[in-house]
């Protein structure tokens, strides 16, 4: 019986895979090489989102039958060559999520510098004037950030982005990205966008309909602050700093169709319409708390955690760029995203 661990190392030595992404994605990580601290919190990940997949399966509803879902991590390429990516890929009849070392330690350090930041408690109404209380902070916000890229690559598969066990589609999130004029290009941000939404979901159900956010609230005791508020400031913060604080190239109006994902503002833009759409539906009482003016807020925070980063300098030239006019690109992003939908009906997965 094929072992997904094995079978996830077999995978990046195949003839599937490219020289130049066997490179930058060598095969499956060694957790021992690690710290062992830091190993035993990936390996705490790893656990709880693979328990999680096992008992979403047999939900899971395909055209092809049930599926089996595993998350890894990946090794770095030989040093000083870096490869912050997350890829989502099927293999051997395994649909894979994989994150490599680089953008966990990358979502490390900004979960770092945000537990750092007097403004993050200020918005979240948490005391941080302990090392203990601050590592506590770190450990949530970093769960919760790793759930969201993790969810978004899930949603690859769920909407059919992968269809094939020999698709070869790397769903970069950190990395350089290749500029590729061409009509396809707003096609492929729709995916990204439409995996962004499928995260976004997954984490409000989490947080406002399961236990995970009330569990939350109870570790990190915040005071003065309404459950459903801190919930909801607390998910947006998470993912504003990994669109934010991420590692992006120079901003280009003139290029952005021509992208393979959407700026970060882009990308915030489609997260807040389909979380208030979600909330709408499911939890209309935090609907006050997705407003223009909570959103600048977690911004300002994210800002005030990093100033000197050149991330703020690109979201401002983001802002303006929507703000003054877009060239259409907004609406045809939008566009572009349902005729994908209507595209991959027959490949996209169902949940039951």
């Amino acid at each position: 019986m094929p072992v997904p661990e094995a079978e996830f190392d077999r995978y990046f030595r195949s003839e599937f895979v490219t020289a130049k992404d066997r490179k930058n994605l060598p095969g499956r990580l060694d957790l021992d090489k690690l710290d062992p601290e830091f190993a035993s919190v990936l390996t705490g990940v790893q656990h709880h989102i693979n328990q999680m997949f096992a008992r979403q399966s047999d939900r899971i509803h395909t055209a092809n039958g049930s599926v089996e879902l595993h998350l890894d991590y990946i090794a770095p390429p030989e040093r000083p060559e870096r490869n912050a990516n997350a890829v989502a890929f099927n293999y051997n009849g395994f649909f894979f999520v994989g994150l490599t070392l680089d953008l966990v330690e990358r979502m490390f350090g900004i979960c770092s510098v945000l537990s750092r930041s007097s403004a993050s408690g200020d918005l979240l109404a948490l005391t941080l004037d302990t090392k203990e209380k601050r590592d506590l902070f770190l450990a949530c916000l970093f769960m919760v950030q790793v759930q969201f890229v993790i969810d978004h690559e899930l949603g690859h598969h769920v909407h059919g982005h992968t269809p094939t066990r020999r698709s070869s589609n790397f769903f970069s999130e950190f990395s350089e990205q290749e500029r590729k004029a061409g009509i396809d290009s707003l096609k492929k941000q729709a995916r990204e966008v439409e995996a962004d939404g499928y995260a976004v979901h997954m984490m409000a159900m989490g947080l406002f309909t399961d236990e995970a956010g009330p569990g939350l609230v109870r570790t990190l005791a915040p005071h003065g602050i309404e459950d459903d508020r801190f919930l909801t400031l607390f998910l947006l913060l998470s993912i504003g700093s990994f669109m934010f604080l991420g590692l992006q190239h120079g901003f280009d109006p003139s290029k952005v169709r021509e992208e393979t994902h959407p700026f970060g503002l882009m990308r915030m833009n489609v997260v807040m319409v389909d979380f208030d759409g979600w909330a709408r539906e499911h939890q209309p009482a935090i609907l006050p708390y997705l407003t223009q003016d909570h959103f600048t807020r977690i911004m300002w925070t994210i800002a005030a955690a990093q100033p000197d980063s050149l991330a703020v300098q690109e979201w401002h030239r983001q802002g303006e760029f929507l703000r003054n006019g877009d060239g259409g690109y907004r609406e045809d992003l939008y566009a572009a995203r349902e005729l994908l939908r209507q595209e991959m009906a027959e490949r996209s997965w169902s949940v039951g």
